[in-house]
């Protein structure tokens, strides 16, 4: 049997070991420097995740506290019509009512979609 020729690969570091004049053990293992600054890398991204999160998490409360005012004008203003407009109801007070509710919920939506759609910084 003939000599049996080694890896490509290992004759590539033993001569890398030998033009940095470094052992092949630190060529071939990384170093604490590395690990570092991969954790760190890590971290921050988790870092980010759990910030992009609570940005939305602020996003959807807002929209929810805008939501709830605008349907609190809504209830304040049919609280008005009824209270000191007596001619409402011959004047077809459902349909008023229900086109209110309608433009109260447009403005809701719109909100909604203004404050979850845009990219905070």
């Amino acid at each position: 049997m003939g000599k049996r020729a080694g890896n490509p690969r290992t004759g590539k570091i033993v001569a890398m070991s030998a033009v940095f004049n470094v052992t092949t053990d630190y060529l071939l293992k990384s170093s604490e420097i590395d690990d570092l600054s991969v954790k760190t890398e890590m971290l921050e991204k988790q870092q980010q995740m759990m910030l992009g999160r609570e940005q939305k998490q602020r996003q959807v409360f807002s929209c929810i506290m805008y939501s709830v005012v605008v349907y609190l004008v809504f209830f304040a203003v049919c609280f008005i019509e009824r209270f000191f407009f007596h001619e409402f109801d011959v004047l077809g007070g459902q349909e008023i009512l229900f086109a209110e509710f309608l433009i109260a919920t447009a403005a809701v939506v719109f909100i909604c979609v203004k404050k979850l759609g845009k990219k905070q910084e």
